[in-house]
């Protein structure tokens, strides 16, 4: 199982449990998601942005350019949306290995 199947799994089993991931994917490579599995994305809801790397110069500020532009910015007032984010980040990265 691919990780983009890995990921649809997860949200599948979740949202059987009642529980919804509210998560997305950005796939950047030099090939599209395949048609069998960009719908299974689709059927979960999941939202997912797809970047050709070829179409990118080099430096990557392009690519970064585009996802910024499609992923969802926090406000300072949501005080409570800033906190369950930093809770998951903690939750899923180890971010003292990144920090060393």
């Amino acid at each position: 199982v691919g990780a983009l199947e890995a990921l649809v799994q997860q949200h599948t089993e979740q949202r059987q449990r009642g529980h919804d991931m509210h998560g997305g994917v950005i796939v950047i490579g030099p090939d599209r998601v395949p048609a069998d599995v960009a719908l299974k994305l689709k059927e979960e809801k999941i939202p997912c942005l797809y970047l050709n790397k070829g179409n990118y110069n080099q430096t990557g500020f392009g690519m970064l350019e585009r996802v910024l532009d499609h992923t969802h910015k926090h406000h300072k007032e949501d005080i409570g949306r800033i906190l369950r984010t930093c809770e998951h980040v903690e939750a899923h990265i180890d971010l003292d290995a990144i920090i060393a």
